[in-house]
């Protein structure tokens, strides 16, 4: 899926169903998982509630391809980790996407594509994007890097904010950085980092590495 419009996108989803036209012999092919979720999925429940999603927590730069979006197997609301066969798949139709776009204003507005109406919707509600806060606690640690980021808890005891377009070698940078603010982690792994510093405040970074995002996120003890 390539990026073709003038904005950078956060985040993707997209949701397959079952084709309308589906006939009662084809839905067999869902037998198998609907049984080994029995107690979620009822037993009058028709195969037609199945359902694919995918998606992938990244930024898309415009321009830009993502691939590897993954689709499990779920049933209306409910998702597991289930991987559709062919068989399932060549059922599915795509049903919605889901993405969030990065405004001129820098602003995060989530759209979504409705396929059967082929038409597009907005939420009302907007995250600012790319702003630092002006909290005691953002102020113990550094703005981060990355191309945007996204503050998605803000408060006097926490704050926690999601970073895009960070590669590995920015995410070892910054946890250098935070070692050189007294945050140090006796034990840190390639994509985890967490320390407590002397004056109470508990540290943890998050990279995904096949995302290109780093969580960070700051609690006073």
């Amino acid at each position: 899926m390539t990026n073709n419009s003038k904005y950078d996108i956060i985040a993707v989803e997209f949701s397959y169903k079952v084709k309308d036209e589906v006939s009662e012999n084809e839905l067999g092919v869902y037998d198998d998982f609907m049984n080994e979720h029995e107690g979620y999925i009822e037993e009058d429940d028709t195969p037609k509630g199945v359902t694919l999603r995918g998606s992938r927590n990244m930024l898309v730069s415009k321009g830009e391809t993502l691939t590897d979006l993954r689709f499990t197997v779920g049933y209306e609301d409910l998702c597991w980790y289930d991987y559709p066969t062919d068989e399932q798949f060549e059922l599915m139709e795509p049903e919605e996407l889901e993405i969030g776009v990065v405004g001129e204003d820098n602003k995060l507005y989530i759209a979504y594509y409705d396929f059967e109406s082929e038409k597009w919707k907005l939420d009302t509600e907007t995250l600012d994007v790319d702003i630092w806060s002006k909290s005691e606690i953002a102020k113990r640690i550094e703005k981060p890097v990355g191309k945007h980021h996204v503050i998605t808890d803000d408060e006097e005891d926490c704050f926690e904010i999601q970073c895009y377009g960070v590669t590995k070698e920015d995410y070892n940078a910054y946890t250098k950085r935070m070692e050189e603010l007294g945050f140090v982690d006796d034990d840190p792994s390639s994509t985890y980092y967490t320390a407590t510093s002397d004056d109470g405040y508990e540290l943890d970074l998050w990279y995904t590495e096949d995302e290109y995002r780093l969580k960070i996120r700051i609690e006073k003890e």
